[in-house]
């Protein structure tokens, strides 16, 4: 991969999803999808919270959150496992 490129990833369905980059590359995350469940920047060790994917809409639409996370492999993203549906994050390479 190289900068300017997309990067995005899907989880299967109601499964934990983490993206770790390789290396030294960083990527700007832009938006993050889920159903009831908790995003967290982490260092493999300490979780930091992002935010809850609320799914409870009354109409069942799974959620997202349009967002600038900044991660790389120290400081990485992780998205627990939803109630329903699958995991999803897209975002650009930024180095």
């Amino acid at each position: 991969m190289a900068v300017g490129d997309v990067v995005n990833g899907l989880g299967a369905a109601t499964s934990a999803l983490t993206f770790t980059p390789a290396g030294s590359n960083q990527i700007l995350i832009t938006q993050l999808m889920g159903y009831d469940n908790w995003c967290y920047l982490t260092d493999g060790a300490t979780p930091a919270y992002i935010g809850f994917m609320q799914g409870s809409t009354g109409n069942n639409d799974p959620q997202d959150k349009i967002c600038k996370i900044f991660i790389n492999n120290t400081n990485y993203l992780n998205m627990a496992a939803p109630t329903q549906l699958s995991n999803g994050y897209t975002g650009i390479q930024i180095k």
